[in-house]
């Protein structure tokens, strides 16, 4: 049923449902300046090799030249598109609707954002089992101990899973018991263990028809960001429709900076 006149429009508005877990949020945004101060299209960033301390004489010496790579970060696009018609204004007068509409445009865009970081990770992270066909704590630990195995920083670790395993993850026993005693879930409700802190999701896409577990290490996920909300306007030119179609654009940028800095443990 579309907006009409036939009754008077409350100020209370149905808001249409959109995750927002501010996932890409607990990534690198240390980029965010660079990019809107200089604007690209593609952003290069140096990585450095791995020193080795060995007794002299040496044979394998690094150069800060030679032997530094560039990670490329390319920046993309993505827009949510509003129609304005002319009687919408008439409807709803006071343009609560129309706000609400602008409202969801940010939070579609923020969902996206959440759903590239994780497919980020997904496609490009480092893929261990499951250690059976349902999820245990042990999958949780191995995942910390690939992160402690390849040298990653404990802190800044977070792992996403899928939000229809939720309860199957609630009912670990080391889980049910953290639940029981963390201060800061029973007051945010954000869960830890171990050295992860677990987010349920409703992004969280299966791989080959297969369930998974998404271990992020924040830093090591560049996520940049210039505009979320830009912008453009145009009278639409058909004379049968009679509205303004508004683009809200986001230009973004996402990359694993190297494989180890995602864990992907996935059922078998």
């Amino acid at each position: 049923m579309a907006l009409t006149n036939v009754q008077t429009i409350l100020d209370f508005i149905i808001q249409a449902l959109y995750e927002d877990k501010g996932i890409f949020n607990m990534c690198n945004r240390s980029l965010d300046g660079f990019i809107k101060e200089h604007g690209a299209g593609e952003v290069r960033i140096p990585s450095l090799p791995v020193l080795e301390a060995v007794t002299p004489p040496a044979t394998n010496r690094k150069a800060v030249a030679g032997d530094t790579g560039m990670v490329s970060v390319v920046m993309q696009k993505s827009v949510v598109e509003i129609r304005e018609e002319v009687e919408s204004a008439y409807l709803n007068k006071k343009g609560r609707i129309l706000q609400g509409f602008i409202d969801g445009a940010a939070k579609a865009h923020r969902k996206n954002f959440d759903a590239k970081v994780i497919l980020e990770a997904q496609n490009n992270g480092t893929v261990i089992p499951w250690n059976g066909a349902t999820v245990t704590a042990e999958d949780l630990d191995n995942i910390d101990a690939k992160f402690d195995e390849l040298e990653v920083d404990p802190d800044d670790r977070f792992v996403v899973y899928p939000a229809r395993i939720k309860t199957a993850v609630n009912l670990i026993d080391v889980i049910k018991q953290a639940r029981g005693f963390n201060q800061n879930f029973l007051e945010k409700g954000v869960l830890e263990y171990n050295n992860l802190k677990l987010v349920a999701s409703a992004r969280v896409a299966k791989i080959g028809g297969k369930e998974n577990l998404v271990g992020i290490w924040g830093p090591g996920m560049a996520f940049l960001l210039d505009k979320q909300m830009d912008k453009f306007s145009v009278y639409n030119s058909d004379p049968n429709i009679k509205a303004t179609d508004h683009d809200y654009f986001a230009w973004y940028g996402i990359k694993l900076l190297k494989a180890g800095y995602a864990i992907i443990s996935k059922q078998p």
